[in-house]
């Protein structure tokens, strides 16, 4: 829960904005003191500012022209649009930082490592028959892949410009869902 000073500061606008988008009915009105949530603000604004309604209040529609160019203030507004869009799919968690990801795999991989060492152990206490030969066939094959493993290097694609929010790479952990 919010204040109306918190969504203001959300949505990179002022007190006063806040309070006459909400008396025109395109953002929630509180409740009493603390009761708007954020993500329902967000929501409610980005609708707003894709809506036509917005458009023509940001513009005047030239009939001879209307495909008139966009003007600063479109712009900004629709790149303010795109960022508070980008926050909260971050709050919603489609979107994580590089270096948690980074961070998380590096621990299932050392998880894994250890447990496919484990499996001619296994395969000898289970199957007693098994010759020794296949055993150190199996044991082989599991060096090389854990050397394989070892070996991995990866690399971050190089987007032009990146995903970036206050000094953070992100990753897109979803894509098909924002495309």
């Amino acid at each position: 829960m919010a204040t109306q000073s918190e969504i203001a500061s959300w949505l990179d606008l002022s007190d006063r904005q806040v309070r006459n988008l909400q008396e025109r009915g395109i953002l929630p009105k509180p409740k009493g003191r603390g009761t708007l949530t954020e993500k329902e603000c967000v929501l409610a604004y980005i609708k707003y500012l894709r809506s036509p309604a917005a458009k023509l209040e940001r513009q005047e529609i030239d009939p001879d022209n209307p495909e008139k160019k966009e003007n600063n203030d479109d712009r900004l507004k629709r790149i303010r649009a795109d960022t508070l869009e980008f926050k909260l799919q971050i709050e919603m968690g489609r979107y994580a930082p590089v270096e948690f990801l980074s961070s998380a795999l590096e621990q299932v991989v050392s998880q894994i490592l250890p447990k496919l060492a484990s499996i001619p152990s296994i395969i000898r206490l289970a199957l007693p028959d098994v010759r020794p030969s296949t055993i150190e066939k199996i044991t082989e094959e599991i060096g090389k892949l854990q050397n394989s493993i070892a070996d991995i290097d990866i690399s971050l694609p190089d987007i032009d410009g990146g995903f970036e929010a206050e000094g953070e790479a992100f990753a897109l952990a979803d894509e098909d869902s924002t495309a």
